[in-house]
């Protein structure tokens, strides 16, 4: 959840600076990006939440679990469709710009990780 709306804010900044920088057309390209990376996020937290993590945890060994949505690589390889099939409105540098917004964004779960940790230090 924190990781999703820490890319839409990321996402929203840097599509300020790509408008500021360059034109409306990159501004769009590198939104649809940002799209496709929150869908991925989505997929991927969905991917994640199909594995047994009590069993994990216990150390059993379990199998992969049934997919129940498309995986997770779904996402980038529609946005390069999407940009193939509309190269007049889309730009590929924009729109991966776009798209690997959510990887600053897992960077930026580290940060939270050593919050928590030096808050728990410090009581």
């Amino acid at each position: 959840q924190q990781w999703l709306s820490d890319h839409v804010l990321i996402s929203l900044l840097g599509a300020a600076v790509v408008w500021g920088v360059s034109s409306a057309s990159a501004t769009f390209s590198f939104a649809v990006g940002a799209a496709a990376g929150a869908f991925y996020l989505i997929l991927k937290q969905r991917e994640v939440d199909a594995w047994n993590v009590a069993a994990a945890a216990a150390g059993e060994e379990q199998e992969a679990p049934a997919p129940r949505t498309p995986p997770a690589l779904v996402a980038p390889v529609l946005l390069i469709l999407a940009v193939a099939k509309n190269p007049d409105a889309l730009a590929v540098i924009p729109a991966l710009s776009g798209f690997f917004m959510q990887k600053i964004a897992a960077v930026a779960q580290i940060a939270y990780d050593f919050e928590s940790k030096a808050e728990r230090k410090m009581s």
